[in-house]
């Protein structure tokens, strides 16, 4: 044991001490975790995309800022088609895209997220929107009702 001496001029090992086909693995192993995460994000955006789209039209819709009944008209018009859209999406083209007056008035009060009965409250979605010019004279009257058709036309969106 005395003849044994330290030998001089070896490095320590370091902490890390991995070959270079384990640093290759390590990379392609980030790398396919970053894109996994890429689109999933990417696919989560897209769906979220038209939600913003469809809440930024119905901000614009507002029935309190509008005392025009033409104007009154054409906000219901829009908020039936926005409606429909939202509809669609959510349930796909072949559950709704097809229904129009009470057949859709029904479908809605069975599919809506908050209970609005459409069948009654939301009958002027359907008997307003291609009213004549007399009968479009009606609509302030209506104001709290068209409303009431705002806000649960807003559920749907859900932002």
């Amino acid at each position: 044991m005395d003849e044994l001496r330290d030998i001089r001029g070896l490095s320590e090992i370091s902490w890390f001490p991995l070959a270079n086909g384990w640093l290759i693995v390590l990379s392609l192993i980030a790398i396919i975790c970053f894109i996994l995460i890429y689109r999933m994000i990417r696919r989560y955006r897209q769906h979220q995309r038209w939600q913003w789209s469809a809440y930024q039209i119905w901000q614009q819709l507002n029935p309190l800022t509008v005392n025009n009944p033409q104007q009154l008209q054409t906000n219901l018009q829009t908020l039936n088609i926005l409606l429909k859209r939202v509809a669609i999406q959510r349930y796909g083209r072949a559950e709704c895209a097809g229904l129009t007056g009470q057949a859709w008035l029904v479908w809605l009060t069975i599919h809506d997220p908050k209970g609005f009965n459409w069948q009654t409250d939301g009958n002027l979605l359907q008997s307003q929107l291609y009213a004549s010019p007399e009968q479009c004279q009606q609509l302030l009257e209506y104001k709290s009702e068209i409303t009431a058709i705002y806000h649960a036309v807003g559920a749907w969106i859900e932002v």
